[in-house]
């Protein structure tokens, strides 16, 4: 039996480690409140707090599953040397470099640390920038930077993932984007961004992009991007998601599959369309096989992605991974849905 890194560094094990407290991060106040009673009724909700701390050995454990290592050579010959405002440092004997424990981490560089944790909150109920600025107690800036460490590497983790077996496909298309460059005209003006339907109906296909979704039936996740002018294709998308064996099924619509020439594999096409049955490559008609998982997900990110009023075509994909991780832990509450996910970018930078 395997269990979760992140259940081995939740709170519950934290409340049997005695951490040093001068090793402390940051501290939450998670407010509970029982008001419901098997034995009968109470005469008013029981309410309690709990702290849930963040300590620098958590953070080593997540960093440093392998033991210290030196993130220039990546030599394992490190020695002690000394600590900074209760950090340990250490030595390379091979490169002679020093570091800290939270060289190469999230946390390397930050001025408020203290506050990083509750800015995961934020990131687990999807505020905006400036809203979790002021949740956080920091400046607009610094809320998008730690946004982007975050996303950042989670993106670059999920990058790595391979899908298997039975794999559902669906495609959103989408207007490219370039906000937030300063200095060079947008690839989408505003006016067209207002009318999004009739602008993905009458303009040519070099101004639009499609976001791929892909799902197994083991729960694992991907995307990616088609952008036609970039030479992003359907077949070099599909090829960085899928293996070479796994069996592809998508639901065909009018207006939104671009050509797939250039995918050699199989795809199991499901559904009617004006009482007709697409019948290339393959068409079997069987329950195992659709792609009602893949089509709710994309629904349900189109809808999420509302709030942020727009974002650039670069940063999509980031986008879309903190998405996977807000749809994961949305069971959990706000404050252990923060620790997972801040373990689950430690332990991708590792």
């Amino acid at each position: 039996m395997e269990l979760p890194l992140s259940l081995l560094r939740s709170d519950i094990s934290s409340t049997f480690r005695i951490w040093p407290e001068g090793e402390r991060i940051g501290t939450l106040d998670v407010v509970y409140v029982k008001s419901h009673n098997p034995l009968g009724p109470l005469p008013e909700p029981i309410i309690w707090r709990r702290k849930l701390p963040l300590f620098v050995g958590e953070v080593r454990e997540a960093a440093m599953p392998h033991g210290p290592r030196c993130p220039d050579c990546k030599g394992t010959r490190v020695v002690r040397n000394g600590k900074r405002k209760g950090i340990q440092r250490y030595r390379c004997k091979e490169c002679r470099r020093c570091f800290t424990e939270l060289t190469g981490t999230l946390f390397e560089g930050l001025h408020k640390r203290e506050e990083f944790l509750r800015f995961c909150v934020c990131m687990v109920r999807g505020l905006s920038v400036r809203r979790a600025a002021q949740e956080a107690g920091i400046s607009k800036n610094t809320s998008f930077d730690w946004r982007h460490r975050i996303i950042s590497v989670l993106a670059k983790a999920d990058s790595d993932v391979r899908l298997d077996g039975i794999v559902e496909i669906a495609q959103w298309p989408f207007i490219l984007m370039d906000k937030g460059q300063h200095g060079q005209a947008p690839r989408s003006s505003s006016r067209k961004r207002r009318r999004y339907s009739s602008f993905l109906r009458n303009d040519p296909d070099q101004q639009k992009g499609f976001l791929l979704f892909a799902i197994d039936r083991t729960g694992r996740a991907r995307a990616e991007l088609i952008i036609p002018e970039d030479g992003r294709t359907f077949g070099s998308a599909m090829r960085n998601i899928v293996s070479k064996n796994a069996k592809v099924c998508a639901s065909k619509g009018p207006g939104i599959w671009r050509p797939v020439t250039d995918y050699p594999e199989p795809i199991y096409w499901q559904g009617l369309w004006k009482g007709r049955k697409y019948v290339k490559d393959q068409a079997l008609m069987h329950p195992l096989f659709h792609s009602n998982n893949a089509r709710w997900l994309i629904y349900e990110f189109r809808n999420w992605m509302r709030r942020f009023c727009g974002v650039s075509t670069k940063y999509l994909l980031r986008y879309v991974s903190w998405f996977w991780r807000v749809v994961s832990y949305g069971f959990m509450r706000d404050e252990h849905a923060a620790k997972v996910v801040l373990f689950d970018a430690l332990g991708s930078t590792s």
